[in-house]
């Protein structure tokens, strides 16, 4: 069953010792479930304030609608930043590792995920978007509704300790 309210991403680990604001995120990311179903998925989450205040990356056997897009939950509303005309080509239709990099420049806006780019000489975003909704929050890692693995993960940049722990379905989280 789904959380209640918007749709947003359903799975997923938050890494609660700082929340970041301008900042780059390296990591490794497989699909874990038949990746036959097109619509198999695994979301990178960050700026997150809450349950329902963040920005997502949809990384999805999928190119149409929500899928395969960087997305905006801002309360009762989920807007899809990437234009359809813009949707690249799915790139997670296997059960292979594929490296993903996220590049968030705060000041600007700009938000870029690299897909498979191994070379930063010719690497070419897979995503570009510009929005300045939101500023700190935590980043988190996992799945709209399936099950995905993240490897070889490396957030730097602009950090800080979060005033108080992050709060999960309209919980705080007391550490146990």
């Amino acid at each position: 069953p789904m959380l209640p309210g918007v749709r947003r991403p359903q799975e997923y680990a938050i890494y609660r010792p700082y929340e970041f604001r301008t900042f780059s995120l390296s990591c490794f990311v497989r699909l874990d479930r038949n990746p036959a179903v097109a619509a198999r998925d695994a979301c990178i989450i960050f700026a997150r304030r809450d349950d329902t205040h963040f920005y997502y990356v949809h990384l999805s056997g999928l190119s149409a609608g929500t899928h395969n897009a960087i997305i905006r939950v801002d309360g009762a509303t989920r807007t899809t930043l990437t234009p359809d005309a813009d949707r690249p080509k799915a790139v997670m239709t296997d059960r292979n590792w594929h490296k993903v990099d996220l590049l968030r420049d705060c000041d600007t806006g700009r938000i870029q995920v690299f897909v498979d780019a191994y070379d930063a000489k010719t690497a070419r975003p897979y995503f570009e978007v510009t929005d300045k909704t939101y500023d700190w929050g935590f980043i988190a890692l996992g799945s709209f509704d399936d099950y995905a693995s993240f490897a070889h993960i490396l957030i730097e940049g602009e950090a800080r300790k979060p005033a108080s722990p992050p709060s999960t379905d309209g919980g705080t989280y007391n550490g146990e």
